[in-house]
């Protein structure tokens, strides 16, 4: 089976519970009456719409949770004194495996009742998550972020062609009590969640997937955008991609594997019919970047097949050597491939040994970072950037 990993920052951000981080923002045009909005995102993720929807990863644990975050606006005409005071948040109910945990409570933002009940419990095991005394004035904004445990990646379910979707109930009173108090959720709303993007590889046809958490001028820094081309091959295979599967053998910062080049989000991604995995095909992989504090254009390759690496000394030397093996994989940078124009004196052909073929630095006024790398036939590889 092929595997493989992308990553796109400095450092990983695991969140232990959940956490208000803001409070503010505009209230959105609405013509519903009691009006609020909920947009649910992934780690990181800015600007989710019902056409943009949050990308989550999928095989989240209790000790390797996947992140994520809810906004809440009230978006009651300010006067109107309607406040946006609780709400119930449940987890998709298909496909199995969603929940909600947290092992530490945030400070309640403006709690106007203290015999209240704390700002965030959890219902049905995990299922929903009940959000109390927000106390949201017409016109504010809270956003909110969750760890979960979340489903294995599926080539069925919560892909980019049918998101599964969250449902919630709002309330104005701050401890969800009472009746005829609903607010209604407005246009701006958004409940669908991605976990990975699938493509059929057919016979003798080449396919693609692309999956994004970000990656463009606008998005927030660190994310991305991978697009994964795969050739042609004898034999039917699914394709699957997603964003944060899994742990990464490579921790923020760390300076003894891939010469220090980490970051916290990658692309896992697997080839899979039952039979031959569709090892005779290879593979073309674009990952555009949105900048970030210590971003270097290289790529971290892990596979189960020995491979060439390139190691960058502390003073900067480069050099070629095979790569490491930790454990029963072997990882480190990729060198360039000898059809690039790049490191004339460090290249590999990538007809048998994975190498880049593009590195696009972001220019002025163009923060995003572009780089495309060769996988050959016979590889079960992990990457990031």
């Amino acid at each position: 089976m092929i595997g493989s990993r992308i990553r796109a920052t400095t450092s990983t951000l695991l969140l232990a519970g959940v956490m208000a981080v803001v409070i503010g923002g505009q209230a959105a045009t609405a013509a519903s009456y009691k009006p609020y909005s909920i947009v649910i995102c992934g780690d990181g993720q800015t600007g989710c719409t019902p056409t943009t929807p949050a990308v989550v990863a999928p095989g989240g644990m209790i000790d390797n949770p996947s992140s994520l975050s809810v906004t809440f606006t009230n978006d009651n005409r300010v006067g109107t004194g309607i406040r946006l005071g609780s709400d119930n948040l449940t987890v998709p109910n298909a496909p199995a495996g969603f929940s909600v945990i947290g092992t530490s409570l945030p400070e309640c933002p403006q709690t106007f009742n203290r015999l209240a009940p704390a700002c965030f419990i959890l219902l049905d095991n995990g299922a929903t998550v009940g959000f109390r005394n927000l106390n949201l004035q017409p016109g504010q904004s809270i956003s909110i972020s969750i760890s979960a445990i979340t489903p294995a990646p599926s080539a069925t379910a919560c892909t980019t062609t049918s998101p599964c979707s969250w449902s919630d109930e709002a309330r104005q009173s701050n401890e969800f009590h009472g009746a005829g108090n609903r607010l209604n959720p407005d246009g701006n709303s958004t409940y669908g969640t991605v976990m990975t993007a699938v493509a059929t590889c057919e016979p003798q046809q080449p396919c693609s997937t692309t999956l994004a958490d970000g990656g463009t001028a606008t998005s927030a820094p660190g994310s991305i955008s991978t697009t994964i081309d795969t050739s042609s091959g004898q034999t039917l295979v699914t394709q699957i991609e997603a964003i944060d599967f899994g742990e990464p053998l490579v921790g923020p910062q760390d300076p003894n594997e891939c010469s220090g080049v980490t970051s916290p989000h990658w692309t896992f991604e697997t080839l899979f019919n039952g039979a031959d995995n569709g090892l005779d095909r290879s593979q073309t992989v674009t990952i555009n970047t949105t900048d970030f504090e210590g971003y270097r254009s290289e790529v971290c390759f892990e596979s189960n097949v020995p491979f060439t690496q390139l190691v960058i000394a502390p003073d900067g030397t480069e050099s070629l050597a095979p790569a490491d093996q930790v454990g029963d994989v072997f990882l480190g940078l990729l060198p360039d491939c000898a059809t690039s124009e790049l490191r004339e004196d460090l290249q590999v052909d990538c007809n048998t040994n994975p190498g880049v073929l593009e590195r696009e630095n972001a220019g002025e006024g163009n923060p995003v970072h572009t780089i495309v790398f060769a996988i050959p036939p016979g590889f079960d590889p992990r990457f990031w950037n």
